[in-house]
Formats: structure tokens, C-alpha cells, sequence
């Protein structure tokens, strides 16, 4: 069985070997890597792939690390000018009528939580892509770096447990007999894999776990610490202007303009929320050498 596949893995073409390890991460690459030589196939040339993989990663962190400075944006944290409220409104498609006013306007740094696969490496089309931000209007933590990157990490911890929470033997019999597919069933069952993370943040890690949801919320006491924390969706349209180097910076950092941003979820409301008073993508070229 183990020559067997060998050979099939062998006999992959170099377009199918780079779509397979184009599509993990290079962690997960190497978990499946590491589980078929287990079984004593001959994974060489997807190792040789991951390699190279690594090193074009490595690449990526250190072109935006050398591109990056963020201190060009202290001239702008306690205060705004109407021509930077305009460049940023123009960047963002957003009209006259609904541009933020400079006064009630925050530049805040956003964390990505979670973002289209394609935001993480240089612009090959000209597609619109979203992402998951968390970011604090409280001057305590507008730019804590260090803060926002352990509240993604308790985000992304809640979300695996509600994902991972273990079957019991009423989940079983649902999965066997496919009754999940029922609405009501549904619901039920997601509401009871819910209940393994606190009340106060189950709205909004019931809508992070849904890839097609659209929202923004106040994060609760158990995320936030304190922090007048938000955690929301957005769309990134024109990358070349709005990320440096066109992906995701090495830490995930995004500054934005911020107004006063309204709890909710769906379409529509985002919309609103985004065009009038929630973020605004800063452009690049604002915290770029």
C-alpha cells in the first residue's frame, strides 16, 4: 500500500504538487508531510516544495518589515487634518456627505483576526477580499500592540473550542442521520457547542465561525479585559493602496480611521456602518518608507 501511494504522490504533476501545498498553510503542510512518510510514502519533492514555501514566507515578513513605519502616523494620532480625513475618504470610496469629521474621528490600529488566504502575499488580481480586524478606541489601547495580539489569540482560542467542542451522543446520532441539516436541529446543536465559552461573547463568536457572516460587536468583559474593544469585518477593495507591498503586514497590523461603530451583524448593516462611522482603511503610503 505504501509503494502504491509513493507512486501516486510521485506521479503528481509540478502544477497539482504546488496547488496541494498552496492549499495548508506551512504548518499543516508539514503535519501532512510528516503524517504520509508515517506511512512510508516518499513525500521528497513536497518537502522540497515546503522549503521553498518557508523561504518565500520569510521573504514577505522581511520586505514588509523593512517597508514599514508606523511612526510616520504619530502626526496624525491627536489630530487630523481635513486633507487627511479626505485622502483617507477618497481611498475608501466614501462621498463628502459621509466622510468622518477629523473631532470624532480615532486613528486606531486594527489586528487581523482572520483574512481571505490571498490578502497574506502581493496582488495577482484585482479582486475585493475581507478580513476580520479587532481593534480599541480607548487611548489605553489603541496602539497596544502587544494587547491586541493576545486578544486575537483568546479569539482564535474560543472559536477552536466552540469548532473542537467534543461530540457527545446526541451530536453523534445528529451526524449519522444528517438531522444537522434541519434548521431548528441546527441551531440547537450550535447552540449547545456555544455553551463550552462565556455568555458575553457567544453572539460574536457564533458569527466569526460563519465564514459568510458580515458584523461588528463590542468585544464582552471575557475578551476585553476592560478595553472599549470591537471586533469587525472588512473589505479591503484598491490593496495596492490600502496594504503595504498589497498583503497583510507581517504582524498583522492595519491602522484605520474609526468612528463610532454600531453592534450588529448582517449585509446591510455593514454597509452603513463601514460608509458612515465605522472604519476606514488609512492608505499605505500614510506608514510606508
Amino acid at each position: 500500500m505504501g509503494n502504491f501511494l509513493s507512486n501516486a504522490f510521485a506521479a503528481q504533476s509540478e502544477k497539482a504538487i504546488q496547488q496541494w501545498v498552496d492549499s495548508f498553510t506551512s504548518k499543516e503542510l508539514l503535519k501532512q508531510i510528516e503524517n504520509n512518510e508515517r506511512q512510508g510514502i516518499d513525500m521528497t519533492v513536497y518537502r522540497e516544495a515546503l522549503n521553498a514555501k518557508i523561504a518565500a514566507e520569510k521573504k514577505l515578513e522581511q520586505d514588509s518589515r523593512d517597508a514599514i513605519d508606523f511612526s510616520k502616523l504619530d502626526a496624525y494620532k491627536n489630530a487630523r487634518s481635513a486633507e487627511f480625513i479626505d485622502r483617507v475618504a477618497k481611498c475608501n470610496g466614501v462621498s463628502d456627505k459621509s466622510k468622518l469629521e477629523p473631532e470624532n474621528a480615532h486613528l486606531v490600529y486594527g489586528r487581523v483576526v482572520q483574512a481571505h488566504s490571498n490578502l497574506f502575499k502581493p496582488a495577482v488580481d484585482d479582486h475585493n477580499y475581507a478580513m476580520v480586524v479587532v481593534f480599541a478606541r480607548d487611548e489605553a489601547h489603541r496602539y497596544d500592540e502587544e494587547w491586541l495580539a493576545q486578544t486575537v489569540e483568546r479569539i482564535s482560542e474560543m472559536k477552536d473550542r466552540v469548532i473542537n467542542a467534543e461530540e457527545d451522543i446526541l451530536d453523534k446520532i445528529c451526524r449519522i442521520f444528517n438531522l444537522g441539516d434541519s434548521g431548528l436541529i441546527a441551531n440547537f446543536l450550535e447552540s449547545r457547542k456555544l455553551k463550552a465559552i462565556p455568555e458575553d461573547c457567544r453572539k460574536f463568536i457564533k458569527n466569526l465561525c460563519n465564514e459568510k457572516s458580515t458584523f461588528c460587536f463590542p468585544l464582552g468583559e471575557s475578551l476585553s479585559g476592560g478595553a472599549d474593544a470591537w471586533c469587525a469585518t472588512n473589505t479591503i477593495i484598491n490593496r495596492k493602496e490600502e496594504l503595504p507591498l498589497s498583503y497583510i503586514p507581517y504582524n498583522r497590523i492595519i491602522p484605520f480611521l474609526s468612528g463610532q461603530p454600531k453592534a450588529g451583524g448582517g449585509d446591510s448593516l455593514l454597509a452603513a456602518w463601514k460608509k458612515e462611522s465605522g472604519l476606514q482603511n488609512i492608505p499605505a503610503v500614510f506608514y510606508t518608507k
